[in-house]
């Protein structure tokens, strides 16, 4: 008796939620999940590579007589498995760092409160060569 199981790598089934997709999907209309790509090609890969491992995992698996026994039969190999590859987690998405300086609102202040400055500079420097110029009677 032959029992189906599930494949990791299954065109018909989105990877992350699982539900089932239509023919030739951009992504997922369930989660979103974006499946064109080279990152959706390449996690269909190692889905692939993971079924194919499974199946290979399942054929070196003791039989039943040899489970009973408890081990496996003289003259075979036992089966070892290694421990998972050390693979580095993927790089986090790029900190923002809080932006320093000026906000886009404050660079209209600073130029009206300079342009401020330089009116009433120029107001104070008027009077006081109209004052020496006309005198107090002007």
């Amino acid at each position: 008796m032959t029992v189906t199981r599930p494949r990791y790598a299954d065109p018909h089934v989105c990877p992350d939620c699982r539900s089932v997709l239509p023919p030739a999907p951009a992504q997922c209309p369930t989660c979103g999940l974006p499946l064109q790509g080279g990152l959706a090609t390449q996690l269909f890969e190692t889905l692939s590579a993971a079924d194919a491992l499974l199946i290979r995992l399942r054929e070196s698996a003791p039989t039943p007589s040899e489970a009973a026994v408890g081990g496996p039969v003289p003259g075979q190999s036992p089966v070892s498995v290694p421990p998972p590859a050390s693979v580095p987690p993927p790089p986090l998405p790029a900190a923002t760092t809080p932006r320093r300086g000026f906000s886009g609102a404050s660079v209209p202040k600073i130029l009206l409160t300079l342009g401020a400055l330089c009116l009433l500079v120029a107001a104070v420097i008027f009077l006081a060569v109209a004052w020496s110029w006309l005198g107090v009677g002007g």
